[in-house]
């Protein structure tokens, strides 16, 4: 049936609604809700929160929406609809410092990998593929000791810098030690803004837009 008039009508037991948006329609939504409320939808929950208002014979009842994902897995659509590029929460963004100290789980360490195979997708900087790469060979180069950080096998590793090298003195390398105190919106602010450097200083690539 499907091959021959490109519809299907699926079955529609009792109890079961559908609905279908497109990505405009599903960028209206988040764009919405966020001047309504000021909350900040992913794609995946616009998606469902847009259903519920086009279904017009659903009961007259509360309906609960459930986020499925957190809008900072999608800061590209996220900031499309909004404006507002979405902060990594928290327990994310100390994610590699928790796993220096052994206070992570191996569900953390899985999280690490996660983000290292999509941190530079639709990147606006090369410090995003900075960060792949630096990370990406630690985690290929020394999986038995990074699992055992996960798993507190080992203890708390020491702060390794990775900065650009100011000279040679004696035949060691000086390095840049002010990156220590860095954030990633690349100020040296005791708190991190949230907010990625390119938005924080509002230079974006021609293409970014």
């Amino acid at each position: 049936e499907f091959r021959a008039s490109g519809n299907v009508d699926a079955p529609r037991p009792d109890g079961w609604w559908g609905a279908r948006l497109d990505d405009r329609e599903t960028l209206a939504v988040i764009a919405e809700h966020h001047d309504r409320s000021g909350v900040l939808l992913d794609p995946h929950t616009a998606v469902g929160v847009g259903a519920v208002d086009r279904i017009t014979d659903l009961p007259d009842v509360p309906i609960v929406c459930l986020a499925t994902a957190h809008p900072a897995k999608f800061p590209d659509a996220v900031e499309k609809a909004t404006g507002v590029r979405p902060p990594l929460p928290t327990h994310l963004a100390d994610l590699l410092d928790r796993l220096r100290q052994s206070q992570a789980g191996e569900e953390d360490l899985a999280r690490v990998e996660q983000r290292v195979a999509t941190v530079s997708d639709s990147a606006r900087c090369y410090l995003a593929i900075q960060h792949e790469q630096v990370v990406g060979s630690i985690l290929e180069l020394f999986p038995d000791e990074v699992r055992a950080h996960a798993t507190a096998e080992l203890g708390q590793a020491p702060v390794e810098l990775i900065a650009p090298i100011l000279d040679i003195r004696d035949g060691r390398a000086l390095l840049d030690e002010r990156h220590l105190g860095k954030q990633p919106d690349w100020t040296y602010d005791e708190v991190y803004s949230g907010q990625a450097p390119a938005d924080r200083v509002d230079q974006r690539s021609p293409d970014s837009a």
